[in-house]
């Protein structure tokens, strides 16, 4: 996964050296460890967005062998795997959720349970384009809730199509964290090319 890059151990941003980010040495996110698959750039940009935006519904078979290799690559073991939720509008508006779709089709491929159950989204939130880092978090604040009854001693992966500042996966690891969770793995097909520096708002991502 993002090979050639030197990443952060735990949120998977790309780093200049060492094994942690400066963020994840001062404030480590909730989750225990973010993965993605490729940089949110050129054709896997085209795809992520033909996906999210135009309706590329088919592209998403030719995604799923190599995503899956590379979860099988990274090796966390997990009792099921979930996406994350979008908001009830938001869902309205596209008609389907691009990473539930992604996901459920990694779990039959690793044959491990997809859960639809477990993670809601509570509370409607604004699109993260424009928002800083501090912003982002503060966006999505209590907006995912776990059941707790599905979440004692267990513990899952968590997909997404893209990770720009983690916030959002780190809400909803919160969420199942306060649930009784016990590991939350994250996983998404792409990462933006974001590094410690540099600033959110200059990426075009839309949640």
């Amino acid at each position: 996964m993002l090979s050639g890059q030197i990443t952060c151990d735990r949120c998977g941003k790309l780093i200049v050296k060492g094994s942690l980010c400066p963020d994840c040495e001062k404030n480590p996110p909730v989750f225990n460890q973010l993965k993605s698959w490729g940089l949110y750039e050129g054709p896997l940009r085209s795809i992520v967005t033909g996906i999210k935006f135009q309706r590329k519904l088919g592209l998403i078979p030719y995604l799923i062998e190599p995503l899956s290799q590379a979860i099988i690559a990274w090796g966390p073991v997990v009792d099921w795997i979930s996406a994350v939720p979008l908001g009830h509008q938001r869902q309205r508006e596209r008609g389907y959720n691009q990473s539930e779709l992604i996901a459920r089709k990694i779990a039959v491929r690793l044959d491990i349970p997809y859960s639809d159950r477990v993670l809601t989204r509570i509370r409607e939130t604004h699109t993260q384009v424009g928002l800083n880092a501090v912003e982002r978090q503060q966006n999505m604040m209590d907006a995912f809730s776990a059941d707790p009854d599905l979440c004692q001693q267990q513990s899952c992966l968590l997909i997404d199509d893209i990770a720009t500042t983690g916030a959002t996966l780190n809400a909803c690891a919160k969420a199942l964290r306060s649930a009784g969770i016990e590991k939350v793995y994250c996983f998404t097909v792409a990462r933006t090319s974001l590094h410690p520096n540099s600033n959110p708002i200059s990426m075009e991502v839309n949640k």
